[in-house]
């Protein structure tokens, strides 16, 4: 434990130094007014870098918000695919009983309404018009085959032109999302 003397010194090392800065602000005149506007300066800079990180952090908020939504929409996307890649194959057995059966089991699932649920989004509610029109293409072309009519006659003019203008829909419009990410 430091002494009476380590004491003494180290209060008379401050007061020197106090003594210092004291004769020192004595010879520059004018320097209270200066320490005096560095104060309110600070405060404004501080009050602008706390609202430039709120600004940041909502648009930070925004674009996560917006991705997740766009990841949504790939995901309800690529689960139909799944679901219509089963169907072409079953349809593709030139089984006509079997592709009936498998549309209508399949008409009410969760997958077939969410994709019809995304068909009937606004398009101001789109990350952007060309995954719109692109979403619109895709839903127009591979929505008619679920329809539970004449599956022999679809069987009969499903083509692979038909399944490969699909298959470039359906990668047309994951680019379109992807690139819609903020």
């Amino acid at each position: 434990m430091p002494d009476e003397q380590t004491f003494a010194a180290i209060w008379a090392r401050i007061t020197e130094l106090v003594a210092r800065f004291t004769s020192w602000a004595d010879m520059h005149a004018g320097l209270s007014s200066w320490l005096g506007a560095i104060g309110p300066t600070i405060a404004v800079i501080l009050v602008w870098a706390i609202a430039r990180a709120e600004y940041k952090r909502d648009r930070r908020t925004e674009r996560i918000w917006a991705n997740n939504e766009i990841d949504l929409i790939l995901q309800i996307v690529s689960e139909f695919e799944q679901l219509h890649s089963r169907y072409v194959d079953t349809m593709l057995s030139k089984d006509a009983n079997a592709a009936y059966q498998f549309s209508v089991k399949n008409a009410n699932s969760p997958i077939v309404h969410g994709f019809r649920d995304l068909s009937n989004l606004p398009i101001s509610q789109w990350p952007s018009f060309e995954s719109y029109v692109l979403f619109k293409d895709y839903f127009n072309k591979s929505i008619g085959t679920f329809e539970p009519s004449d599956k022999q006659g679809l069987i009969n003019r499903l083509s692979s032109k038909q399944l490969s203008e699909h298959e470039i829909d359906f990668t047309n419009l994951k680019a379109a999302l992807e690139k819609a990410k903020r």
